[in-house]
Formats: C-alpha cells, sequence, structure tokens
C-alpha cells in the first residue's frame, strides 16, 4: 500500500473516531453520500462539456453549406446551446445545493414559521 493511502485511511479511520462508536458505524454510509455528492458536481460539469462541443458542433455546421445557410443554422444551434444552458446547469446545481447539500448543515429550530402580518394565535 502506497503511504499516501495508508495516511488517507488513518485520517478517516481519526476523523471517524472522533464521533464514537456511532462515528465509525455511521461513516461509510456518510463516505458513500460524499461520493455521490462529488458525482453531483461531475455531471454539471459534464453538462457545461456538452455545451462546449454543441458550440463547436455548430460552429463547424455553419462552414458546410452557403454562408446565408450556415448563419442560419449556427444562429439556431448557438441560441438552443444558450436556452440549455441558461437553464439546465442553474436547476441542476440549485437542486444539489438545497436537496443534499443543504440539510447537511441546517439544523431546525422546532418554532412553526409565523409570517408577518399574522396574529400569532
Amino acid at each position: 500500500m502506497s503511504p499516501a493511502i495508508a495516511l488517507t485511511v488513518v485520517g478517516l479511520v481519526l476523523v471517524m473516531s472522533l464521533h464514537g462508536t456511532l462515528g465509525l458505524m455511521m461513516a461509510p454510509l456518510e463516505l458513500l453520500g460524499a461520493i455521490g455528492n462529488i458525482l453531483s458536481y461531475l455531471r454539471l460539469a459534464a453538462v457545461g462539456l456538452a455545451s462546449v462541443y454543441l458550440a463547436i458542433v455548430a460552429n463547424e455546421l455553419a462552414t458546410v453549406g452557403p454562408l446565408w445557410l450556415g448563419i442560419i443554422v449556427a444562429t439556431f444551434f448557438h441560441v438552443l446551446n444558450l436556452a440549455l444552458a441558461g437553464f439546465s446547469p442553474m436547476i441542476q446545481a440549485l437542486r444539489l445545493h438545497y436537496v443534499e447539500f443543504f440539510s447537511k448543515f441546517f439544523i431546525g429550530g422546532g418554532q412553526a414559521f409565523i409570517p408577518f402580518g399574522k396574529s400569532h394565535s
């Protein structure tokens, strides 16, 4: 085993042991959850990379035919790419932050929410 892997394993066990026996039992599940979150962020990176390749394809298709047709084709694909890039990564990133990541840090106070202007009865 390389020294880096051994040091990582020892570090993980030390961090898990800080939370006692429960920490040692729950650590594998938490590790799987962290790997899932990392994969979700990698999915966002893949969506961005796909957007780059769609732009490259639009530019390549624009050079195939006559100039007027190339301008129409490139405009169509670039507008489609901008629409996809404006919504898809944003929605996926919001879902990742609020559904998966936010629950790790939010601790509810146990009090019901009362909007401004409502009575406390």
